[in-house]
């Protein structure tokens, strides 16, 4: 399915039909705030294998992050930290971020990772603030990852479509992405540590 929506203009009907197929156990590739990934439910321990699996990855190989919608939920996926780092994601988010926190134990054995961290990200994106609203948890998602296609396949939805359209449930056309991914910000260690500079400044850990 290759559906077409306005971010800035939430068809109801479309989001509705979205967070259906996400409960059912669809994988769909949707825009962020930056560049489009894979999507699925946090709940489908199932179609996180089927995402993993179309990356050629076992799912405990396979880079996941969390999505979330609200900076008052993620405490069930990470473990406790102290203010300084809440003052970082609370300047940082919604934002173009992936923060590496200790993963709670529930998140260890949802992924079944040998690594005891989660990434977790709270894009600025009308459209899957809806989503996870309407679904009731997060999304898991994953990067397109397809160097062999040039930088411009992970923005472009007909791109996209031509390698995982016959592959996913769903690709929603918002438009193109941002060509520039994630800044990437490991929050584990005694002081930030800075594992990809992308979309967003690094002035939210001054």
């Amino acid at each position: 399915m290759y559906l077409e929506i306005d971010a800035h203009h939430l068809d109801a009907t479309k989001v509705n039909w979205i967070v259906d197929q996400l409960k059912s156990g669809a994988i769909i590739v949707m825009p962020t705030d930056t560049v489009y990934a894979m999507c699925c439910a946090y709940s489908r321990k199932d179609t996180m294998d089927r995402m993993a699996a179309l990356k050629g990855n076992h799912k405990s190989k396979t880079q996941f992050s969390i999505i979330i919608d609200n900076l008052e939920k993620i405490s069930t996926y990470t473990k406790p930290f102290d203010r300084s780092i809440f003052r970082i994601l609370n300047k940082a988010l919604p934002g173009p971020y992936t923060f590496i926190l200790e993963a709670s134990n529930e998140v260890y054995h949802n992924f079944k990772k040998q690594k005891h961290t989660v990434g977790i990200r709270m894009p600025d994106s009308e459209l899957l603030h809806a989503i996870i609203s309407l679904l009731g948890q997060p999304l898991v998602t994953t990067s397109i990852g397809d160097d062999s296609m040039g930088v411009e396949f992970a923005t472009d939805p007909k791109l996209i479509e031509s390698k995982y359209g016959d592959k996913v449930e769903a690709i929603v056309d918002a438009g193109f992405g941002n060509i520039t991914p994630s800044t990437v910000i490991d929050l584990t260690g005694e002081s930030p540590e800075v594992i990809r500079e992308g979309a967003g400044s690094l002035e939210v850990l001054n």
